[in-house]
């Protein structure tokens, strides 16, 4: 007998669950034109938990403009609030790992339809590379260039707050 629960090694330790789990690691293998004021990439994601208060997305800002700006965005399509908006000098992305978005957690966030959008902040200046999914591994939400879907996935992961590190925030696990 075998089963599977989301988050569940996290009800034995402290920090936070990171969904999805990609089959095909391979963050460096393919990446995203470099965004621009030319080419907005829109994510659809639907967290498997409650409690997101991250979002994390692989990025290579090497050869971007360092004195440009790239736009974040998350949207709660389900609640129609905009959970984060930032704008980051390129200088300040990473060349190849992670670059994470935080915000008030979301306790009923499982289930809800977020879209996550990059776009370069000014006319002309190179974005960073955002990485794809070699193959699109989660067909439940799409990806979008331009607002025209493609076959992948922009390697993301949601960061939901779950057991132990629950547990010691709201009283409840």
């Amino acid at each position: 007998l075998s089963y599977h629960v989301n988050c569940g090694s996290q009800f034995y330790r402290a920090g936070l669950c990171y969904q999805p789990n990609y089959k095909n690691w391979a963050p460096d293998e393919l990446y995203s034109s470099p965004v621009s004021d030319q080419l907005i990439l829109t994510q659809e994601i639907v967290p498997e938990c409650n409690g997101m208060t991250e979002l994390r997305v692989w990025i290579n800002a090497n050869g971007a403009d360092p004195n440009g700006v790239t736009e974040f965005i998350l949207l709660d399509v389900t609640q129609n609030t905009e959970v984060s908006k930032i704008n980051i000098l390129n200088s300040e992305l990473p060349g190849g790992d992670w670059y994470t978005l935080n915000f008030q957690p979301d306790w009923a966030s499982k289930g809800r339809f977020y879209l996550f959008s990059i776009r370069g902040g000014q006319e002309g200046r190179i974005g960073p590379r955002i990485a794809y999914s070699l193959r699109q591994e989660y067909p439940e939400v799409k990806l979008y260039e331009n607002d025209q879907p493609i076959s992948k996935d922009m390697i993301f992961q949601t960061g939901c707050i779950a057991g132990l590190e629950k547990l010691r925030l709201t009283g409840s696990p």
